[in-house]
């Protein structure tokens, strides 16, 4: 599998692709840019970081088939997308800086791509849904806040931490910890304009 320039290659495998919301999962496999199989089931949101794995990874083993190409995964929060660490899920209290991406792909020997679900949305519209065919896009989520995935010239806009969309949510503990950057040498941190 390969996302590069805005294009995403997979030798014509399936996708699995998972949408974590503060009470539900859902898991879909993706052929041919039609999803052919879809799961959903409700998630133990006040339970343990463990537990809630557990549940998210029966959830993609059910639309899960061996020629899958790899799993990408929406969450609502701030995400280091290089490493695939989600920060907190604010309906999800245990959710605190947990290295997702390393967890499934340990669990399912494929590549995993983490992402903020807003921006995930956003990219599904522009490959499969309404946004094919444009250059510029903005996907609205409307959930327990309002964010958003900015597309701009086919390309993925996500700000320091895919936080550019990110218009509205009640904050939780720590969150806006993760939305401030390091600058140069000098190492000043300031925060992130949202």
């Amino acid at each position: 599998m390969n996302i590069n320039e805005g294009t995403i290659t997979t030798d014509n495998r399936p996708l699995i692709g998972v949408d974590l919301g503060g009470t539900n999962v859902r898991a879909g496999r993706v052929e041919n840019g039609t999803i052919v199989e879809l799961k959903e089931r409700t998630i133990s949101a006040l339970g343990m970081k463990r537990e809630i794995i557990e549940e998210v990874s029966e959830t993609i083993q059910a639309v899960l088939t061996p020629d899958a190409a790899g799993i990408g995964f929406g969450a609502p929060s701030v995400v280091d997308v290089a490493k695939g660490i989600v920060y907190s899920v604010i309906n999800i209290p245990s959710w605190h800086e947990v290295p997702l991406k390393q967890i499934l792909e340990d669990r399912f020997g494929l590549p995993v791509f983490v992402n903020n679900d807003a921006n995930c949305f956003a990219m599904g519209e522009l490959y499969y849904g309404s946004g094919r065919g444009y250059r510029h896009l903005v996907g609205l989520i409307v959930g327990t806040g309002l964010g958003a995935g900015i597309i701009v010239n086919g390309r993925l806009y996500s700000g320091a931490n895919c936080g550019a969309g990110a218009a509205w949510r009640p904050a939780g503990p720590g969150d806006l910890r993760h939305f401030r950057r390091t600058s140069g040498a000098h190492h000043h941190d300031r925060p992130v304009c949202l």
